[in-house]
């Protein structure tokens, strides 16, 4: 009977140790850890993965985004898009295949925004410098969710803008 006592015990501690991944806390507890740690140099920095961006949430915002709002970091301007065409060839910067390597070090190029009727579908931070060609996306609670690489068109895109004669704020 005590053995019995001691393996459901034993059992019971085990299970509550144990956490659920969902979907509603995927990646939190890599980004929390992240939050913690103070930022450091590129070469420093610590590397961590997001599930990608999930095809259905891509294929909504093609589907249903209105609107597209991109902030830049640096950049004296910002870019607005009211039409299809051009929310869809901006979606084209996504690389829908390959999830990206985080680097905590990188900071962000920009911001945009895909909405539809006024409101928010899905925000993501977008990093454009060596080492870092990716998105992060934000969804529902504002937390990072997922991530995806920089295709190689968004890559040359973001580098055309930088090129142009827009100066740097810093």
């Amino acid at each position: 009977m005590k053995r019995i006592s001691l393996l459901l015990l034993v059992l019971g501690v085990l299970f509550l140790s144990c956490k659920d991944l969902t979907k509603s806390n995927i990646g939190k507890e890599v980004v929390s850890k992240e939050a913690k740690t103070e930022k450091k140099s590129k070469e420093e920095g610590k590397i961590y993965r997001l599930p990608p961006l999930p095809e259905h949430i891509y294929h909504d915002i093609y589907k249903y985004s209105d609107y597209l709002d991109v902030l830049f970091e640096d950049l004296d301007f910002s870019m607005s898009q009211d039409n299809n065409a051009s929310i869809r060839s901006f979606l084209q910067n996504i690389n829908l295949k390959r999830t990206a390597a985080l680097n905590t070090a990188c900071e962000p190029m920009g911001h945009v925004s895909f909405q539809k009727n006024g409101q928010s579908i899905i925000e993501a931070d977008f990093y454009h410098e060596p080492g870092c060609y990716y998105f992060i996306f934000y969804y529902e609670n504002e937390q990072p969710m997922f991530s995806n690489s920089m295709s190689e068109t968004g890559i040359q895109f973001f580098k055309n803008l930088k090129s142009q004669s827009f100066k740097p704020r810093r």
